[in-house]
């Protein structure tokens, strides 16, 4: 009897794979898919589950879906992540910055809270060996809202930026002129470090966010629980 019934489980476990699909993904401009099963895509996200809902309403042929407007790179990160459960390898660079700062932002714009705190992991470590630049700045802020994580992080690091590089000139902040909400994200970030400094002048707590002595541990920079333990041994809550 209990064979039978660990049985029924595992058929009851196993028939959605049987009934699986692929899914043809369009990103960007390409004119060849990625292929992935329904069930891996709707199983992250409700955006997905939503829109193979409608999929037969959809005027595109059954089990295509199209991101025109998506990073191309950052959605590779994430079939990497869903298809294999983790990030991939990458190297050490404000290249893999940027390559970060889309990946949350495309996380941010599905909803899909666990890889956007993978990500940021691996974006703080980089920040932590590795000052960012302003063109990066300006793209996380201009494909996020107000008051997300990603805005405060890298107002951080543009107060970081002003205070520690030789011969800094305030005329390069005009690459930012004219972007929603940084401004004011900047003005806040520099008030919450002064206050924190106590007048000491110091910056390098803003590079200390991945041991329990920095400004603040990197789980306030994570939109949902976050990995319990990361490949980074010492990024522990």
């Amino acid at each position: 009897m209990e064979g039978a019934r660990q049985s029924a489980m595992l058929d009851e476990v196993t028939t959605e794979f049987k009934l699986d699909r692929l899914i043809k993904l369009f990103i960007g401009q390409q004119t060849t898919p990625y292929l992935v099963q329904e069930t891996l895509l709707t199983d992250i996200a409700t955006y997905f589950a939503n829109a193979m809902k409608w999929d037969d309403r959809s005027s595109e042929p059954s089990g295509i879906l199209r991101f025109p407007d998506d990073d191309e790179d950052a959605w590779k990160v994430l079939l990497h992540w869903i298809i294999k459960g983790k990030l991939p390898t990458t190297r050490s660079g404000q290249a893999t910055q940027m390559l970060w700062v889309h990946c949350w932002i495309l996380g941010d714009k599905y909803n899909i809270a666990a890889f956007q705190d993978d990500v940021m992991v691996e974006l703080v470590f980089e920040l932590a060996h590795q000052k960012t630049s302003l063109e990066i700045v300006k793209t996380a802020f201009e494909g996020t809202i107000e008051d997300c994580k990603l805005r405060k992080l890298m107002a951080e690091e543009t107060v970081d930026l002003i205070r520690t590089t030789k011969d800094w000139c305030h005329k390069k902040l005009e690459l930012l002129d004219g972007v929603s909400g940084f401004t004011p994200a900047l003005l806040k970030a520099m008030d919450e470090h002064d206050l924190l400094l106590d007048g000491a002048g110091d910056t390098t707590t803003l590079r200390a966010r991945m041991t329990s002595g920095g400004i603040s541990q990197w789980k306030a920079y994570t939109v949902g629980d976050g990995p319990w333990q990361h490949w980074i041994y010492y990024a522990r809550a």
